[in-house]
């Protein structure tokens, strides 16, 4: 990172305890990162033309575009009530069958046992999962986990109940995607899951948390039509036209899963009081929009807000000496009008624990746990990782060869004639995935040493591969 981009990072961090405005830390921070990482990105396609390619997606893709940096309200991210709701290609939903246990035979019961025990490593192979469980990972990996932390009785419903939810949820995946499909969906189910076992927030999660982490997880990708916000947008179509093309996809997934869970055979929400639905069905709200993508910057500045917050407040506390009991650590802002709000981490062997005690800190969280779910494919061992990038680049490609028979400008990264693979690995993990998942690793006293492990190993072997063909064209 060049010296100018510290000197402006520095400048970020400043005015933390310096400014005083109707406008949030947070929003300068987000705005100034932004300044920050299109400089960047502009250095970096002056490299060559797939460069340029990667340039220009990461721009398009993790830049929000639009003037208001929030996240839609309530009403306008799915109070949109429906008898219905139809699937990406117009088709209604896939219900479920009182059957549907029925269709769990055939499993390799010992095979997924032992797989399944595994469910916490980060290098849980999840493609072997669907393997021995005839694809249906999320259907199994849902049940395991639900009955391993008694979140049936939580919830006052039977297991035939879950199977039957997770059932109709697995059933409205696109399996014909190569990438965003059921196993996509476990996969991040299974990442999220290890992520909410670390020390710092295993303790603070209550049972409801889990399950609405669970739930968002499992229906974050649902009925996805295989092709990015901006086609439909470009395209005009009918989910773009419907969510006013802000975040099509991401409300679409939410209405498809919520519409699912008003049929009572599936309801797995239908016996717990009223006023504590509205809490779940708001989190998996938050946390399913925090999915899109253009939300990446504002999620990542954020967190970075709160933690660089917290070193002033505990640096001013240790300076001024003035404790006369003991204090927690907070996290605050200096203004009142700041984004950034209290949170109270005790520290216990080193290990800070987080206590989700403020909504909007208890929404940062979250929002940032499944966007780091979401973008966990490079932090995976390598096999693992490669075989999600050849998925991801099969679905841009068909993408963009649709483009070029309809007639539409090829989005960026789409053109399997112009990108370098090995190249946008490499920039996406520079200039996406490693700022994120250093901020996430920070706030969670670094637990996920692992996951850095393998992006930094990732990333070099990426690059080492790109150079070697670069060797090989020039040669």
């Amino acid at each position: 990172m060049s010296v100018e981009t510290l000197e402006d990072l520095d400048w970020c961090l400043v005015q933390l305890e310096k400014m005083h405005t109707h406008r949030s830390v947070s929003d300068m921070a987000t705005t100034k990162f932004k300044r920050i990482l299109s400089r960047e990105l502009n250095q970096f396609s002056e490299t060559g033309s797939s460069a340029s390619e990667v340039s220009e997606y990461i721009n398009s893709t993790f830049l929000d575009k639009h003037k208001e940096d929030q996240l839609p309200s309530e009403t306008d991210a799915n109070e949109y009530h429906v008898t219905h709701v139809t699937s990406s290609d117009g088709a209604r939903l896939s219900g479920s069958s009182s059957s549907s246990n029925n269709n769990n035979q055939e499993f390799e019961y010992m095979n997924i046992n032992k797989i399944l025990q595994h469910a916490s490593d980060w290098s849980f192979d999840i493609f072997r999962l669907a393997d021995v469980t005839n694809d249906r990972p999320l259907l199994i990996l849902t049940s395991y986990l639900f009955q391993k932390h008694n979140l049936l009785k939580a919830l006052n419903i039977s297991s035939t109940l879950l199977h039957n939810f997770i059932n109709s949820v697995e059933q409205n995946y696109n399996r014909k995607n190569p990438y965003h499909n059921n196993i996509h969906a476990a996969d991040v189910l299974q990442t999220i899951y290890f992520l909410t076992q670390t020390p710092s927030i295993k303790d603070s999660l209550t049972d409801m948390d889990l399950i609405a982490t669970f739930v968002a997880a499992a229906i974050h990708d649902v009925d996805h039509p295989g092709v990015t916000n901006q086609y439909l947008v470009n395209s005009e179509l009918d989910l773009a036209i419907l969510y006013n093309d802000r975040s099509v996809l991401e409300n679409h997934h939410l209405a498809v899963g919520f519409t699912i869970l008003k049929d009572r055979g599936v309801n797995i929400f239908r016996n717990i009081p009223s006023a504590v639905y509205r809490s779940v069905r708001r989190m998996i709200i938050d946390m399913v929009l925090a999915t899109d993508m253009s939300m990446h910057l504002k999620l990542v500045a954020d967190l970075k807000t709160t933690l660089e917050t917290q070193k002033v407040i505990v640096a001013d506390a240790k300076a001024s000496k003035s404790a006369s009991s003991p204090q927690p650590t907070l996290l605050s802002s200096s203004s009142s009008s700041s984004s950034v709000h209290t949170i109270h981490a005790d520290s216990d062997n080193g290990v800070k624990k987080l206590t989700l005690e403020n909504l909007e800190v208890k929404k940062q969280v979250f929002q940032n746990l499944i966007h780091c779910a979401d973008l966990g494919n490079p932090c995976k061992p390598l096999p693992i990782y490669q075989t999600w990038v050849e998925r991801v680049m099969k679905e841009f490609f068909n993408q963009g060869d649709m483009e070029k028979q309809q007639g539409l400008d090829v989005s960026p990264m789409c053109n399997r004639d112009m990108i370098s693979v090995e190249k946008a690995q490499v920039g996406f993990i520079d200039y996406i995935a490693l700022p994120l998942w250093e901020a996430w690793d920070e706030l969670v006293s670094n637990q996920c040493q692992e996951a850095l492990d393998n992006l930094l190993f990732n990333r070099d072997w990426y690059d080492a591969e790109e150079k070697a063909k670069q060797n090989n064209q020039i040669s």
